[in-house]
This record gives C-alpha cells, structure tokens and sequence, in this order.
C-alpha cells in the first residue's frame, strides 16, 4: 500500500514537473545508488580490508575450534571423573566460539552500517555540491526496485561516482 501511494504521487509530480521542464525552468537528474556504491572507490577499499579482517576471524574460529576437538580426543582418554572435569572446560570454550562468533556478527553489522551511512553522507554532500553548481532543481537517489522507467538524458550517476572517487583519492593519497 506505501509503494503504491509513493508510485500515484511520483508519477503526479512527474506530470506536473513535466509541463514545467518542457519550459525549461526545471533541471533534474537521477543517481542509482546501488551503482554509486558499486564504483565508488571508499566502497571497494572498505570491502577489501573487511574481507581481510573476514579471514583473520575465520582463522581464529579455525583455531578455536581446534582446540575444543583436541580437548574432547583427550578427554576420551581419561577417566569418568576426569573426563566430567575436562568437559568443564570444552563447554567454557564452546560457550567462548559462539560468544566470538556472536560479537563478529554484531561487530560486522555496525561496521556495514556505519560505512553505509558515512558514504551516503558523502553521497549527499557531493549531490548538494553537483546540484549548486550546475543549477540541479532536483537530483533523486533510485535504486533498480523503486524507480522503473528512467530516461539516460538525467542519469548524472557517473558524474557523482566521479566526484565522489576524486575526493576519496585526495582524502586518502591514492
């Protein structure tokens, strides 16, 4: 029911801006976001070093879980009083993985969603920048599901993707 109201009201403030820009008062452009964040070079750089730290965890869940499978073999070994004391212990470290392995799916959801709200950040400080100066009216964010029909003559995605690049490579050396 929300997208249908918001495609009826886009599509009515599309046909008044229509009679509007025909007279050429109005300048607008587009921008796909999932693009933006697919090219922009912070993006690549920032999935690069988490698909690192991704391995170092997984290595040291590797590593974890090793240690409890030497445990249990060993506790095979040993007495029952033995082995009840031993098993203590793997349950520590089995309560220890999943602890781990809980504070590495947290850690990588805040750090998604922190990147992703700095970049769009960004991304709207650029299309602010973009918008003031070449006289942009309006200049919408779409992503593939929302937006159907686009004409390319308002798509300013690679200009955006362009800016965005240049003051990441200044930011950080590149």
């Amino acid at each position: 029911m929300k997208n249908l109201f918001f495609i009826i009201a886009s599509a009515a403030f599309f046909s008044c801006l229509s009679g509007v820009q025909a007279a050429g008062k109005i300048k607008m452009g587009y921008v796909n976001i999932d693009s933006v964040f697919e090219q922009y070079e912070k993006t690549r750089a920032a999935s690069e070093k988490m698909e690192s730290e991704r391995k170092q965890r997984l290595e040291k869940r590797r590593e974890m879980v090793e240690e409890i499978n030497r445990l249990k073999d060993a506790a095979d070994l040993l007495s029952e009083q033995a082995k009840k004391e031993k098993q203590k212990v793997i349950d520590g470290k089995v309560k220890d993985l999943y602890q781990y392995e809980e504070e590495t799916k947290r850690k990588n959801m805040r750090e998604s969603r922190r990147l992703r709200e700095e970049i769009m950040d960004e991304v709207q400080e650029v299309l602010k920048l973009k918008g003031d100066k070449d006289g942009y009216d309006f200049i919408f964010i779409y992503t593939e599901e929302e937006l159907g029909y686009r004409s390319k003559e308002y798509d300013i995605t690679g200009a955006i993707v362009d800016m965005l690049n240049e003051r990441f490579r200044k930011e950080s050396g590149r």
